[in-house]
């Protein structure tokens, strides 16, 4: 397994931040179900300075092309 595979097994701390601040929740299972350029991509995506909006639209066609379901809104605190 390389190093990015093992960086990407897990949901990274960048990507569950931009899922808080969308109200999104997605399970480990799909993480993993998603072809590693996928996360890749999420995790740049999350990282960067692109709006809620574009890191929605790339996790919602990663997660519809993978067919793992969609993201879950995440319960009120």
């Amino acid at each position: 397994m390389s190093n990015e595979q093992q960086t990407l097994e897990w949901i990274p701390r960048s990507v569950r931040t931009r899922l808080d601040a969308c109200a999104l929740r997605i399970s480990l299972k799909q993480w993993q179900a998603l072809p590693l350029p996928a996360r890749a991509l999420l995790a740049q995506t999350a990282a960067g300075e692109v709006s809620d909006v574009l890191f929605r639209g790339a996790l919602d066609a990663a997660l519809t092309a993978a067919d793992v379901g969609p993201a879950r809104l995440s319960d009120p605190a």
